[in-house]
């Protein structure tokens, strides 16, 4: 009879073992140092002390995984995983915020067209946070954090409590990110609006006939867009285009003043029998093409019965 293994069953052996169920159980006096030994027969749950999570960091652990082959190990902390400058969320006012001089959208026109946006803040709050990273900060002045991404959200903001429209202290939700390198900064904020794609037009025009569709009026998608509402009644008209047409649209092989002269009339059928007439045309992209489809669009109803059928 062979004798009765000796097994280990301190904390430490007890979630190695959990954690590698598949692969026996810790031996006493093979990797160990302190061992409480008892045999495989007896109970574990009764021996001392209480099973603790293994340390990520032990060696043990290391040298347990390494033996299954693994070649990196993510849960020890080494020089390559470490979160050296990971961001945080929080929120600060307006006071403690400036706009970055290292944020690379430098187009005034761009940057100062907020009033739309500061409309859809007051109205449905804020989306998405700015980040920020903390400014040079001279002996007796106020910290400040500048924002590298957001900084027409920030103007906004800004817009609002200079009308009385929101309080000086309203928390502004923020994305920190704790670097100070000039060039690191700059190549954070390029990243920002780089890998940023604007909606194309038409994908605008279905969200807007879709959103109509399901309920919301033209105040409040106007409102919520900051856009009025005669632009906000011509999208959701270009979104409910006939579907080749607007097929037409998505492809490129009409542009957008194309598509506003087929949304003259609501009607998907002259839409199409004009949409079949134009795009047989040699002209389509000369600038009275517009011009040319309003005028397919005026036929009498008799000849357009007969065209039709």
């Amino acid at each position: 009879m062979s004798a009765a293994a000796v097994l280990c069953a301190c904390g430490e052996c007890r979630a190695l073992d959990a954690e590698f169920p598949n692969d026996g159980h810790q031996l006493a006096l093979v990797t160990c140092p302190e061992p409480t030994l008892i045999t495989a027969a007896q109970d574990r749950s009764s021996a001392i002390p209480p099973m603790q999570p293994a340390d990520d960091a032990t060696p043990r652990r290391a040298n347990a995984l390494s033996r299954r082959g693994a070649t990196s190990l993510p849960n020890l902390p080494t020089k390559e995983n470490l979160p050296r400058r990971s961001p945080m969320f929080k929120t600060m006012t307006i006071g403690e915020l400036c706009v970055s001089p290292y944020n690379v959208r430098t187009n005034q026109a761009d940057a100062t067209a907020i009033v739309g946006m500061a409309e859809s803040l007051l109205k449905r709050g804020q989306l998405y946070p700015l980040v920020v990273h903390p400014m040079p900060t001279r002996p007796g002045k106020k910290k400040l954090h500048g924002a590298l991404a957001g900084g027409r959200r920030y103007r906004a903001f800004s817009l609002l409590i200079t009308q009385g429209k929101l309080p000086a202290d309203h928390p502004i939700t923020v994305i920190v990110r704790d670097i100070t390198d000039e060039g690191e900064l700059r190549e954070l904020s390029l990243a920002e609006n780089i890998v940023r794609v604007d909606l194309r037009d038409y994908e605008k025009y279905a969200a807007v006939a879709l959103a109509h569709r399901n309920g919301r009026t033209f105040q409040e998608i106007a409102d919520t867009n900051g856009q009025s509402v005669e632009v906000i009644r011509q999208w959701n008209r270009l979104g409910n285009l006939a579907e080749p047409i607007f097929e037409a649209l998505e492809k490129g092989e009409i542009g957008t003043r194309h598509a506003m002269a087929f949304g003259a009339t609501d009607d998907h059928e002259m839409q199409m029998h004009a949409f079949r007439a134009f795009m047989l045309r040699g002209d389509r992209e000369q600038s009275h093409a517009p011009s040319i489809i309003r005028r397919l669009l005026k036929v009498g109803d008799s000849e357009l019965t007969k065209l039709l059928h």
